[in-house]
């Protein structure tokens, strides 16, 4: 529930959810409170910054380590650089 990209409202129903279970099975609930407040602040710890909606992403093929220097100029613009590569499994695997 915390870590997923869900809408607020779904998080809300969630955690009505997980609260009607830990109530069911007599749990304490202010257990679940507290690892709930631990997880929240675990999340912020690991991802403090978060991506602006308004980037837009940019896929590279990376061929050499020329490419890296290439997508260097696109730092500080308002775009997300990802790379992916031509030597894949999956080619690897149907070549032979």
């Amino acid at each position: 529930m915390i870590t997923f990209p869900i809408t607020e409202k779904s998080r809300q129903e969630e955690w009505k959810a997980i609260h009607s279970i830990a109530k069911n099975n007599r749990y304490p609930v202010n257990t679940i409170n507290d690892l709930r407040t631990k997880l929240t602040v675990k999340k912020h710890q690991q991802y403090p910054l978060t991506i602006p909606h308004d980037k837009k992403w940019v896929i590279f093929t990376y061929i050499s380590p020329m490419v890296r220097r290439i997508t260097i100029l696109f730092k500080h613009s308002n775009l997300n650089i990802n790379f992916i590569a031509t030597n894949t499994v999956q080619q690897q695997l149907c070549e032979r």
